[in-house]
């Protein structure tokens, strides 16, 4: 009889399921043809990954000298936005010569406040001025402005101007306008501010109405209302807007202060971890100070001197009667100026 037997097809490669490896093997020559394909696969493997690497990188780079090279075109500031400075001769009756010495300026309790009586209406008159705009002794914007005095229809101030800012390894501009109007009791009732940064970097549209004690203001797609006090209401957006200041002081003060309650344009409650960021609304209090000089060349100019205290900072207004000059603040953070580059081109040296 034939026995029967079991065989297993291909049994020359069988596998070995414990140790997952053929039980047979191939000859070394074979193996290390084996080996040396492999290796080679990786090493171009590896090659080809190295040049898309590159690839991109080489691509990354290119878009962001594209990049830079557009917002800096985009950033240049169309023809018209410019903000031109005419300088303009300081007026005679504000000169002092010779010199004299700060030892004997009035001090600032010797400034008598107006008497009710005394306090009149504002004249109509047009102001305008031109601001250059200094951190920490870098020039970074400048502004034109013109208020519209009226006894009947109020005061209405509209600015426009430049600010630079610095995005990657450009600085750019942004382009900004501001129109403000107060009603005949020198109440706001209305203000708008745009500003227009290059492919939109920046931009920003506020505003603003006043309904009774109801700040209603829109900035972008949020909103928001707010209470208005007892104090004179005051909206504070780019730097022209100090210009109200001088001008309502001498309507407003009593006993040399006057206080107004800020309504920011901008902002302006300090950043989220600042602890003075809070619902409590921003008081602005301005005390008269007595006079400063400022030096023009061989002359100097006697200015009044105010100083602005709130809940997030302090600053000096400087200004001639009812017409702003200059605003001053620093801090262990660096140093700001605005003044008005029409009258003084040079900059100013207030002592």
């Amino acid at each position: 009889m034939n026995s029967s037997r079991t065989t297993t097809p291909n049994s020359c490669a069988r596998l070995d399921w414990q140790n997952e490896t053929p039980s047979w093997r191939l000859p070394r020559v074979a193996r290390s043809h084996i080996l040396a394909a492999a290796k080679m696969r990786n090493t171009t493997s590896r090659r080809t990954w190295k040049r898309i690497a590159l690839f991109l990188g080489i691509l990354l780079l290119l878009l962001s000298c594209a990049a830079i090279i557009l917002i800096v075109i985009s950033s240049r500031t169309p023809p018209g936005e410019e903000v031109p400075v005419e300088t303009r001769e300081i007026p005679s009756g504000w000169l002092v010569t010779p010199p004299i010495q700060t030892e004997s300026l009035p001090a600032p309790g010797k400034i008598e406040s107006l008497k009710p009586e005394e306090r009149v209406q504002l004249p109509d008159k047009n102001v305008s001025g031109t601001l250059a705009i200094i951190g920490n002794g870098k020039q970074f914007g400048e502004e034109s402005y013109e208020l519209q005095v009226s006894s009947d229809r109020g005061v209405n101030m509209t600015s426009h101007g430049t600010f630079s800012f610095k995005v990657l390894f450009a600085t750019v501009k942004a382009v900004f306008s501001q129109n403000i109007s107060l009603d005949r009791n020198l109440r706001p009732n209305r203000y708008t501010l745009d500003i227009n940064g290059p492919l939109g970097i920046g931009s920003r549209h506020v505003e603003g109405t006043v309904v009774g004690s109801v700040v209603h203001l829109t900035a972008g797609d949020e909103k928001e209302e707010t209470q208005i006090g007892t104090d004179n209401p005051l909206v504070l957006g780019t730097f022209s807007t100090y210009a109200f200041i001088p001008l309502l002081f001498r309507l407003l003060e009593d006993g040399g202060v006057a206080k107004f309650q800020v309504i920011p344009l901008l902002g302006g409650k300090g950043k989220e971890d600042d602890p003075r960021k809070n619902d409590q609304p921003i008081i602005l209090r301005v005390q008269r100070a007595g006079v400063a000089p400022i030096t023009v060349g061989s002359h100097e100019v006697l200015v009044d001197k105010y100083n602005l205290t709130s809940n997030v900072g302090n600053s000096i207004l400087l200004a001639k009667g009812d017409e702003f000059l200059a605003l001053i603040a620093s801090s262990d953070k660096g140093s700001l100026i605005a003044y008005r580059s029409d009258y003084f081109p040079d900059g100013i040296n207030p002592r």
